[in-house]
Formats: C-alpha cells, structure tokens, sequence
C-alpha cells in the first residue's frame, strides 16, 4: 500500500510539471505568433505607407533615397510597454523596424486590437539610438518603454531573465544601464 501510495504521488508531480510545461509552451507559441502576424502584417503594409514619403523628403524617415525605401525589409517587431502607477504595463502595440541592408531605418508602429492596424510611421532619430545601443550591448531589444511622466522612452533588455532598461537618448552618455529599482527611482524623483 506504501509502495502505491509513493507510485501515486511521484505520478501526480510529473503530470502537474507537464502541465505546467505545456502552458508555458503555449504561451510562448502564442507570443511568437503575434511577432510573425505583426512582421507579416508590416510588410503587407509597407507599400501603402512607402507611397506616403514624399520625394525629396526621405532623410526625414531616414531613407537615403527612393531605392531604399522599394527595397526595405520589416524587421523583428519591438514590443511597447507603458509605465502606470509604478508597474511596467504590456500593450498591444508594436514598433516594427523597417531595415535597409540589415540596419535599422525607421519605424512602423502597428497595434493588435479587433483589427490590426498601422498608427505610425517614422522615429528615424529613435531607432538609429536603438540600433547603436544593440550593437555597442551585443542584444536585440526585448521591448520599448514609454514612461509619460519624464517624457522618455527606454530599451529594455533581457540578459539571462534579468530585465534592465537603457535610456534612449541621442547622446551616448545618457544609455546607462539601470535596473527597475533604479527606473522606479528616476521616474519618481527619489
């Protein structure tokens, strides 16, 4: 009976654990998912949005001239995050990054709602400090944070499960990394 009693428990653990895996399993599927419906999405779009640039005007979306804007590419979508009552909040907003010969151009921002949607085109000037943060970090961004009360936006990075967030400044000497307790401090001027 003891015996039995041992074989039940040790059963029940390795089915609660595979259940527990196939959450976490789904929930991730579920994430990437809405990476590869917000890149295919982008790039359905993009010829829409690229007829908008105006000639003569494509430095101001960071376009070099009207070939590079024909052969742009949609990299991987960023995920926006909010700041609200001293929580980090997830939205349903994407900034996707539109590349020119593996760099970082522009942005296109698309949201997930009922119906997906392009509600932005531009952020030049954003995504160049965002390329030159990833490269001089070595990482890929994990999502950008908008925090309406200093007027700022953050990188936040993801190295081996710990967050931390990077101030995306156009001057290099502002892009310290800091971690949540350090963000939450700046944010509320302590």
């Amino acid at each position: 009976m003891y015996t039995l009693k041992k074989g039940y428990i040790l059963f029940l653990a390795v089915f609660l654990v595979s259940c527990y895996d196939v959450k976490r399993t789904t929930k991730d599927i579920t994430q990437i998912s809405d990476f590869k419906k917000v890149e295919t999405f982008a790039t359905e779009q993009w010829g829409n949005v690229a007829q908008k640039i105006p000639s003569g005007q494509e430095e101001l979306y960071g376009f070099q001239d009207q070939n590079e804007i024909a052969h742009a590419t949609m990299g991987t979508p960023i995920r926006m995050f909010f700041w609200q009552d001293n929580n980090i909040i997830e939205s349903q907003t994407y900034r996707v990054p539109v590349m020119v010969e593996g760099k970082m151009v522009s942005l296109l921002t698309v949201s997930l709602g009922e119906k997906m949607s392009v509600e932005d085109f531009g952020g030049s000037v954003l995504i160049k400090a965002i390329q030159e943060i990833s490269e001089k970090n070595e990482v890929k961004p994990y999502g950008i944070l908008r925090v309406h009360p200093i007027s700022s936006d953050f990188y936040i990075i993801n190295e081996n499960d710990d967050l931390n967030y990077i101030l995306i400044s156009p001057n290099p000497a502002d892009r310290k990394k800091i971690t949540f307790e350090e963000l939450r401090k700046i944010i509320n001027k302590e």
